[in-house]
Formats: C-alpha cells, sequence, structure tokens
C-alpha cells in the first residue's frame, strides 16, 4: 500500500493531477483558395474549465458547443468549436490569443498562417505558439530543494527492488524539500505582489522602503513560525495549500504599512497569482494536440507527418518551462498555369524551329 509520503511526493511532483486530465485538440484544415475550418475539440474535468464558455474571444466567429458525458468513474465535459475563416489573415486576427490573459485553459496561444504566390506555385507557410507558464522562473525548480536522489520515486521498477525502509527515508526527504520549496515560493510572493500593486496604483511608488523591508522581514517570520507548527507525518500536510491559512497574516503585514483602502487591491492581486499557481500546478498532465493540412505536398515541419496532415504534442509539463512552437510549410503547384506555360514555351520552340529551317531551305 502506497504511504503517506509517496501521496505527498506524487501529489506535488504532480505525476498525479489534483484535478483531472484535460485534453486540448486543434485541426485546421486549409484550401487551395486560403480558407481555413478550424476545429477545436476540448475533454476534461469540470474543475480544469472553471470558465467553460468564456475562452473564445468572438462568439460571433466560433460555433461554440458544450456537452457533459457521464461516466461509470467519471462526468466528462467536452466544448467544441467551429469556425470557417475566408483568408489566411484571418486566422492571425482572429486567432490569437497570445496576449490575453491566462484564462480557464491555462495557456496563452497563437497560430498564423501566410501565403505566398506566384504564377507557377503557392507556398503555405502555418506557425503556432503556445506560452510557457514559466514554472520555475516564477516559483523556484522544486529539484533545487529535493535530493536529486528522491527522483528515483519516479521510476516504479527502481522502487520494486528496494527496500520499503529505503523508499520511506527517500519520501521523507522528498516531503522535507517541497516544504523547503514551498516556503521559498511564498516568501517570493510578497515582493511579486508588491510590484504588482505598483505597477496598478502609481499612488504606492512614495511608499517607504524601510516600512516595506519591515513589512517583508515580518512575513518571513510568519512563514518560519507556521513551518514550526506543520507536523510532516500527518496527512493534512499532504497538499501544502497554505494560503488558506497564511492569508489573513500577509495581509495583516501589508496593513502595517499601507491605508486600509488599499488593502483589498492587494487581496486581489495575491488571490490572483495563487490561483495562478494553482492552475500551472495542476496542469502538468494536460495534453495539447495539433493536426494541420496544408495545400499540396509538405515540404518541411517540426512536428510528425500522418496521411500528408502534420501533427504535434504537447504535456502540459513540458508547457510549464518551454514554449510549445509549430511549424509546417508546403508547396502546391498550379498544374494549369504550368501546363500552359510549358504549351507556349513548346509552342514557342516549334516556331523558332520551323522558322530557322524555312531559312535553311530557302538559303538552298
Amino acid at each position: 500500500m502506497i504511504n503517506r509520503y509517496k501521496i505527498t511526493a506524487l501529489l506535488i511532483s504532480g505525476a498525479l493531477s489534483l484535478a483531472g486530465c484535460l485534453e486540448h485538440n486543434y485541426d485546421f484544415k486549409v484550401h487551395p483558395n486560403g480558407a481555413i475550418d478550424c476545429h477545436i475539440f476540448i475533454r476534461g474535468d469540470l474543475v480544469d474549465m472553471d470558465d467553460g464558455m468564456d475562452i473564445f474571444p468572438d462568439t460571433s466567429v466560433w460555433q461554440v458547443s458544450r456537452r457533459i458525458e457521464e461516466g461509470e468513474k467519471e462526468t466528462v465535459h467536452i466544448i467544441e468549436a467551429n469556425a470557417q475563416l475566408d483568408n489566411p489573415l484571418d486566422l492571425s486576427s482572429l486567432f490569437n490569443w497570445s496576449k490575453e490573459p491566462a484564462d480557464s485553459l491555462h495557456l496563452r496561444r497563437a497560430f498564423d498562417l501566410k501565403v505566398e504566390k506566384n504564377i507557377l506555385f503557392s507556398r503555405w507557410r502555418f506557425s503556432g505558439l503556445f506560452i510557457s507558464r514559466s514554472y520555475n522562473r516564477k516559483y523556484g525548480d522544486i529539484w533545487d530543494y529535493v535530493p536529486a536522489e528522491c527522483r528515483v520515486l519516479e521510476d516504479e521498477a527502481q522502487l520494486n527492488q528496494m527496500s520499503s525502509s529505503d523508499v520511506d527515508l527517500l519520501e521523507k526527504k522528498f516531503a522535507l524539500g517541497v516544504i523547503q520549496w514551498n516556503r521559498a515560493r511564498f516568501e517570493c510572493v510578497f515582493e511579486r505582489i508588491w510590484m504588482n500593486a505598483r505597477r496598478s496604483d502609481s499612488s504606492l511608488a512614495d511608499t517607504s522602503s524601510i516600512e516595506y523591508n519591515i513589512a517583508r522581514s515580518g512575513w518571513f517570520d510568519d512563514l518560519h513560525r507556521y513551518l514550526n507548527l506543520l507536523d510532516v507525518p500527518k496527512p493534512e500536510v499532504v497538499n501544502l495549500d497554505w494560503w488558506v491559512d497564511l492569508r489573513p497574516q500577509f495581509l495583516g503585514r501589508f496593513a502595517d504599512f499601507l491605508p486600509m483602502e488599499k488593502i483589498d487591491l492587494i487581496a486581489d492581486i495575491a488571490d490572483a497569482v495563487e490561483r495562478e499557481y494553482l492552475i500551472t500546478r495542476d496542469m502538468r498532465d494536460d495534453i495539447y494536440r495539433v493536426r494541420v493540412s496544408l495545400p499540396g505536398w509538405t515540404l518541411k515541419t517540426d512536428g510528425q507527418k500522418d496521411s500528408g496532415d502534420c501533427i504535434w504534442e504537447f504535456t502540459g509539463e513540458y508547457l510549464h518551462n518551454e514554449d510549445g512552437v509549430i511549424n509546417a510549410e508546403s508547396i502546391q503547384f498550379d498544374f494549369i498555369n504550368m501546363t500552359g506555360i510549358i504549351l507556349i514555351i513548346a509552342i514557342g520552340l516549334s516556331l523558332i524551329y520551323f522558322y530557322r529551317k524555312s531559312r535553311k531551305t530557302a538559303a538552298n
């Protein structure tokens, strides 16, 4: 039986998601005339889709439907959306959410399609970008706090060869490392929220740095006291969602040097930052798939080829710290124009041939 430390390791490292896996499927079919059929299929737990129907910026373009499938073990929510775009430029203008704030699908993204035409062929270039959540930059790399030897906890085959006492020891080290990582995350969040607040309210720029530093040091003391009260072996430590307990103390530290009418702003920003963290943590097992069908023959792609289409797949874990970049290029020959040009050349060459032949005959 898996013990409570193993549960801690799995939950926090993301081997098991706190919410269900969310599947994102994007299908684009580009027609030779430049029209694009777009189909989006999203499937997952309701928790993953808390904003559900608000994920499409322009409902006059998208036809969105939502349904529920009741299974034996879970209830699955499905969102489908379709759009028919008239020309390549519509894709970048109507399907560019790279500048939008992170929504319930947890990721900003943008797609683009360009076409270059000449008398012989058209060259199609498709590109896409899934913008990383920058998890390690914002919250720190958990493996800076957890001993590297604990990575074996992710390998079931190696675990089966270890004694239960050795596994227990590794799980304890992992849990303690994660607690220290969580402490460092909450230390850094104080300055992050303060910087966001100053950008939102210019009147905070004149706040005394001495008072701010005193409050910040007090917040560090609050965290250390909270750590001392934790009883690591107890199951309630597993989730490490400290915000509910620490929120009053956090806001109290800001109340020490800010007027009360500013505390609501701090509270809103702080809650949004914590929600962003929870969303980012829980998207680790999400799957993002893209399929693109371009006219003509595919010249190159950084994805996989399947029956003439180009396909890509990213995990939420990959997108924690890396951008998902997709590119494909195809060439579509205009055989009518090419045939016409060949005929014109053939006729021209024939005329030259007969002209020279007639000149020779006349000379003789």
